[in-house]
């Protein structure tokens, strides 16, 4: 967990090979910690690696969180089908992340009365 900590996003990559060692272990608990203050833009492959674990049924305990976290900053509607399949999640606060996540990814977050307008958009 020491790479992650520092921000070394490569080290997502690597963390994806150990998965099924790790989800057992004391430092998975610290992982999705690290995780939540990494900036999943800088590095796409690294983002899909944590998406792929985080729909995984042996995820590590948090990581659903930490990716919805993670990519809301990106943007980026390649990340929808990892948060589609997060709502199936028993736990929610995970299905409310991911639900706001897919809204400011697919673009459908942000319309406030004032933009719609302006848009010519009424409700």
């Amino acid at each position: 967990m020491g790479r992650i900590g520092a921000g070394d996003i490569d080290a997502i990559l690597a963390l994806e090979k150990d998965l099924p060692r790790l989800t057992s272990a004391f430092a998975a608990a610290r992982a999705s910690q690290h995780l939540m203050g990494i900036d999943l833009g800088k590095n796409l492959p690294a983002a899909h690696a944590l998406g792929r674990m985080a729909v995984n049924e042996n995820t590590i305990p948090g990581l659903e969180f930490a990716f919805a976290i993670g990519v809301a900053s990106t943007h980026s509607p390649e990340f929808v089908p990892y948060l589609i399949a997060m709502l199936d999640s028993p736990d929610l606060s995970i299905r409310d992340e991911a639900l706001m996540t897919f809204a400011t990814c697919s673009g459908a977050r942000g319309t406030s009365a004032r933009s719609r307008r302006g848009a010519g958009i009424r409700r």
